[in-house]
């Protein structure tokens, strides 16, 4: 009975022990002035990417998070460099080589998508497009791009997408650019803003919310209807007190700044 008893604590003891080495635990940590670091699944490999906006520089990481390469690049004019998409190795053509899409906005809210490879050699120019995602067909995959026109410069009222062949393919449906359920929302911009932000959030297509912003004290300045037809909405901020504010859609709060 004794050596029952003791096998019983002895297992015990390790369950708690197993129980106590599996916790979750950090491991990582990225900061950028760019974006939220995003990953990328090849082959052979999860990447993780962010950029450094205030220097032009864009990083590809290894999974062991060492630096796989460090990407210098000169935005066109007076643009600077909103969002990367799609981060692959065989979406945009077949050779071994890394291709990425950068979008570029400027202080007027106009916009320049361009899909480079690692040693920023463009492969094409995809206009003012906004946003892209691809998509999985019977017929292959497509990447199908989002423009938008603006009434009196303040809502987005025309929403207007193009599909383009691609002669690749991803390596997994779950890879964060092709997953329809990865809704990271990008960043309020231009941040800080003097007199138009926009401010994207996500929704459903056909559905409704109530976008509440407040100020750093947390007192709502400003209620405003959004519709899933759209992804951001443009708002003028010219009349706000300069300082920290905050927008909310559903469950997601994001910061922007109203500079003098």
């Amino acid at each position: 009975m004794e050596k029952i008893h003791f096998h019983f604590l002895l297992f015990l003891l390790l369950l708690t022990t197993f129980r106590v080495a599996a916790q979750i635990n950090p491991e990582h940590s990225f900061s950028s002035t760019g974006f939220s670091t995003q990953f990328a699944v090849t082959e052979n490999e999860t990447f993780f990417y962010n950029a450094e906006i205030e220097n032009n520089t864009f990083y590809i990481f290894h999974e062991d998070y060492s630096i796989y390469k460090i990407i210098n690049y000169t935005p066109p004019g007076s643009y600077y460099l909103f969002w990367v998409y799609l981060l692959s190795d065989h979406l945009f053509n077949t050779d071994d080589m890394f291709e990425f899409i950068f979008v570029y906005i400027n202080s007027s809210g106009h916009y320049q998508m361009k899909i480079f490879n690692e040693n920023m050699t463009l492969v094409k120019d995809l206009g003012e497009a906004i946003s892209a995602q691809i998509i999985h067909t019977q017929d292959g995959y497509k990447l199908m791009t989002s423009y938008y026109t603006y009434n009196s410069g303040i809502q987005a009222t025309e929403f207007t997408n193009q599909v383009y062949s691609v002669p690749g393919e991803l390596y997994v449906s779950d890879n964060p650019a092709f997953n329809p359920n990865h809704n990271e929302v990008p960043a309020a911009f231009p941040n800080p803003a003097g007199k138009i932000i926009n401010l994207p959030y996500h929704l459903n297509s056909g559905e409704t919310a109530e976008m509440l912003i407040v100020d750093n004290q947390g007192n709502l300045v400003l209620r405003k209807s959004v519709y899933g037809g759209f992804d951001h909405i443009r708002l003028d901020v010219s009349n706000f007190t300069p300082g920290t504010y905050y927008y909310r859609v559903n469950n997601t709060s994001k910061p922007f700044i109203v500079g003098n």
